[in-house]
Formats: structure tokens, C-alpha cells, sequence
């Protein structure tokens, strides 16, 4: 069995892409990291791990910025950070990030939300203390039926409200919120519904909800979300679409394999949440259920658990054999639809087309000899950090294996979307919708840290929530940049 790396032979793996065209050095992810997290007005514990290696291992080596986004965001935050354009050698100039010490307006402004810093001893009390409480569920279940009963006592014709998402099938961390779908008359077009939410909008506020705000799918149906009068709970209802209920009932099944199977998908989408790496909206980074996703997919390449597409219907137990945790990965070359277990699938329309849908939602597994939590995922960062090809490869559970890009990517820009986590059921549809090169950087750099933290059996900063830096690790960054560029001077 291939052995992991040692930290120090990050470098080296990191050179092997290097042409890529994808930021990849430490200290640009580590100020990647800094900008996609400004407005969560929170406050971070910096890894302290993150200045050493920075002092230790870089000589960092002024980059041309041509991401456009990269540069508004630094200059919408003159108090973190300001460029300085620097002549080089050959007289081109050069562009240099510097992080600034003196935000104490910053400070004060996030010290408003005080950040305790929690102890978790193993991966066990993590879910104990993160995961959604018995009561919480209790409280999401009341809500549903509060919904139902304040949109049929104001319509006068029938509408079904169907939950979907985390709570129902519980996998929901303790912050999660209750994601619920309106089921309309068929004879409704699209357009009608849209209107009609409106009076959705106007009930619910009438009842006491709170609006947040609003946006459309993909699809163009409308999405509403509030905050709950009696909770703490977030809202979102949307259309009725019989596929989003068989994405969440997929995940349900692989969830229901084996207690230890979902107590590390839970672990994935409780990490994702506290590293902030869950909300497309906002950081710009894969949804919690792409997270998800790729991380199901990674245990079938191990062989930890089968692909359920492919396990027909009476087929009770299935026995999985030695787990790889670090596989040769040879991506299928022909990843159109198949015929496996065509003959049991069932038919369901979405966006004008008929789709077929199956997966065994009865088997157990019997996990391999050598099962190991913490070996499963630091595996699984291993592989997402180090060795996937974000540039050449898609993710697809779909056919349980990383198969050759659905989109040849010839080079790469601002909008390049570099990890393509495609739809469990329409293949030809990319699930990730935010997957730009520098969030993905930010990303791989999360996955590279969680890898060196597990090698240390470091759960507890692992989940330690992610948050932005104070002054005082800025001023650190500062002063090893300008050490860094002294030496790095005469090799540009």
C-alpha cells in the first residue's frame, strides 16, 4: 500500500502542476483563504503551522495578479491589505500582496462576535457536539407541519409541502437549516408558481416569518428564505421537482449501508460547514451536497462501499474486502450512460427530458478488516489534495470513479471551472456551479491542511471553525513576505 507523504514532500507534489496555470504556493492560499472569508465577520485563530512552513519552506516569488476578481477584492478591503507595484530585473512590473498590520477598525468590528475556541478530543465527540441534536429535529419536524398548515388554510386549491434536504434524512449539522419544496397542480405553468410566491412571501411574513432573501434555480423557479419566529432555524422553500427528492433519498441510501459509513459522511459535511467551504453563495466554493457527493465517490474507488446503481433490487449485503485508502486512479474514458440495472429504473421529467433513475435503497455493507475512520478521510484529503487533476477530471458518482472531463479546458482564466462534480442522474449537467480557479486553490489548500492534521490525529483543530485572522498574525505574515521577497529577489 502506497505510503502518504510527509508534509515536507508538499512542495514537490505542488511542482508537478505548477504549469497548470492554478496558484498553488502556500502563502498565496493562505491569503486566498483570508479574502473569501472577510465578511463572515467572525474571528480566527490563525494555524500557526501555516506561518512556520511560510518562514521555513517558501521563498515566495511576486506573482502578475490576473484574476480581476482577486484584485476587487483586495481593494475593497484597504485595511487588510494594499498592492505595491514593484520594478523587476527586466523592468516589468510586479504586482506584491502586502497584508497589513494596523486593522484595528477590523478588529473591533469582528471582536463584537467573541469566538471560543473548542476542545474536541476525537471524531466521536465532534459529531456528539456537532452534529444536529435530537430536539433540534424535533423543532425542524414542527416547522414542516407549521408550513403545511399556514399555506392550506390561505390557498384554495391543494398543495403539498414535501421536505427535502439534511433534516429529513438526518444528516444535518446543528446549524443546519430545513429546506422544504412546494408541490403545486400539474396544471400550473412555471410562470404561475413564480407568481404565486409571492403570496407565499406575503403568508409567511404575515405569519411571523422573517424574510432574508430570495434568488432562482438554475431552472428559473424562485427560492424563498426566512428565518423562523420561534428558532434559530433558516428556512428555504422552493418548487416542487421530483429530482431534487431523489438526490436527497440517494444520499440517504448510502448513508443507511453502515452506521460508520454515515458517521464519516457526516464528518465530511460537518468539516466543510466549519471550514466554511459549503456555500456558493457567499465563498464561492462547492454546496454541502457536492461535498457530499465527491466524498461517496472517493469511498467507492476505495472499495469501501458499492456503487448502488449497479447492485440490483433483492441483493441484501455486501461485503466489502480490503480497503485501498490510496488507489492508482485511471479515470473512465467513456462516461456516457450505461445499461446497468436499466431494467429497473424508474422514468422521472426534468427539464424537458426523461431521466432514468435507480439505485438499491435496501443493502447493508460489511465494512473491510481494515476499516478506519480517520484513515478514510485522511485519505480522502490525500486524494483531493495531492493527486486529483482538477484541470482534466470530473467527479461522478454516477458511475462510482473519476472519469475524462465532459469539457476540454485548453487554458485557463478567471472563469475556468475547474472542479466538476457532475449530477448523479443527468450526466451531461455539472452539479458545482462555483468552481473557479482561485476558490478551487483555496479549497485544495483546505484539504492539503486537513491531511496534515489527521496525520497528527489533530481532530480538534481539524473542526475549529474557520474565521479571519487578528492583526498580530497579519503583522507575522508582513514581515516573513518582505524576508521572503529579499531572498526570492535575484530569481525572478
Amino acid at each position: 500500500m502506497q505510503r502518504f507523504p510527509d508534509y515536507k514532500d508538499i512542495l514537490e507534489i505542488e511542482n508537478r502542476v505548477k504549469n497548470d496555470g492554478i496558484p498553488n504556493k502556500l502563502l498565496f492560499n493562505y491569503i486566498i483563504q483570508i479574502l473569501r472569508r472577510l465578511k463572515t465577520e467572525k474571528e480566527l485563530n490563525v494555524i500557526s503551522n501555516v506561518v512556520k512552513y511560510i518562514s521555513n519552506n517558501l521563498r515566495f516569488k511576486y506573482m502578475n495578479l490576473e484574476e480581476d476578481h482577486l484584485l476587487s477584492l483586495i481593494e475593497e478591503n484597504p485595511k487588510i491589505f494594499k498592492l505595491k507595484v514593484l520594478k523587476s530585473n527586466d523592468g516589468k512590473d510586479l504586482n506584491l500582496i502586502i497584508p497589513l498590520p494596523e486593522i484595528s477598525d477590523y478588529q473591533s468590528l469582528i471582536r463584537k462576535k467573541p469566538h471560543s475556541y473548542i476542545n474536541y478530543e476525537s471524531y466521536e465527540d465532534i459529531l456528539n457536539q456537532l452534529k444536529m441534536k435530537p430536539s433540534n429535529y424535533i423543532i425542524a419536524n414542527s416547522i414542516y407541519n407549521r408550513i403545511e398548515q399556514i399555506l392550506n388554510s390561505r390557498f384554495n386549491y391543494n398543495i403539498t409541502v414535501i421536505k427535502y434536504g439534511s433534516v429529513p434524512i438526518n444528516l444535518a449539522a446543528k446549524n443546519s437549516g430545513c429546506d422544504a419544496l412546494i408541490q403545486f397542480p400539474e396544471n400550473f405553468s412555471l410562470n404561475y408558481i413564480n407568481v404565486e410566491f409571492e403570496k407565499v412571501k406575503r403568508y409567511f411574513q404575515e405569519s411571523g416569518y422573517k424574510f432574508i432573501s430570495e434568488w432562482k434555480t438554475s431552472q428559473g423557479s424562485r427560492v424563498l428564505r426566512f428565518k423562523d419566529y420561534n428558532s434559530d432555524f433558516i428556512i428555504d422553500i422552493g418548487v416542487y421537482e421530483e429530482i431534487l427528492v431523489k438526490k436527497t433519498n440517494l444520499i440517504s441510501a448510502y448513508c443507511n449501508l453502515h452506521p460508520d459509513i454515515y458517521d464519516t459522511i457526516m464528518l465530511i459535511k460537518i468539516w466543510a460547514d466549519r471550514r466554511k467551504l459549503n456555500s456558493p453563495d457567499n465563498t464561492h466554493v462547492v454546496s454541502s451536497y457536492c461535498h457530499v457527493l465527491m466524498f461517496i465517490t472517493y469511498l467507492i474507488i476505495i472499495g469501501a462501499v458499492p456503487n448502488l446503481r449497479t447492485i440490483p433490487p433483492g441483493f441484501r449485503l455486501w461485503k466489502a474486502k480490503e480497503i485501498e485508502y490510496s488507489p492508482e486512479i485511471n479515470p473512465l474514458q467513456n462516461s456516457g450512460p450505461d445499461k446497468i440495472c436499466s431494467g429497473y429504473c424508474e422514468l422521472i421529467s426534468y427539464e424537458n427530458t426523461i431521466i432514468p433513475i435507480y439505485f438499491n435503497k435496501d443493502v447493508k455493507v460489511e465494512l473491510g478488516y481494515n476499516w478506519d475512520t480517520q484513515k478514510v478521510i485522511t485519505g480522502y484529503f490525500y486524494f483531493m489534495g495531492f493527486e486529483y487533476n482538477y484541470r482534466d477530471w470530473d467527479i461522478s458518482i454516477y458511475h462510482g470513479n473519476i472519469v475524462e472531463s465532459s469539457v476540454r479546458v485548453d487554458s485557463i482564466d478567471s472563469q475556468t471551472k475547474l472542479l466538476r462534480v457532475r449530477n448523479p442522474f443527468k450526466l451531461d449537467q455539472i452539479e458545482s456551479n462555483a468552481a473557479l480557479p482561485w476558490c478551487i486553490d483555496g479549497l485544495k489548500w483546505e484539504f492539503t491542511r486537513g491531511y496534515k492534521l489527521l496525520c497528527n490525529s489533530n481532530w480538534n483543530e481539524l473542526y475549529n471553525e474557520a474565521i479571519p485572522p487578528s492583526a498580530e498574525d497579519l503583522g507575522k505574515l508582513s514581515s516573513r513576505l518582505w524576508v521572503s521577497w529579499n531572498l526570492g529577489l535575484n530569481k525572478l
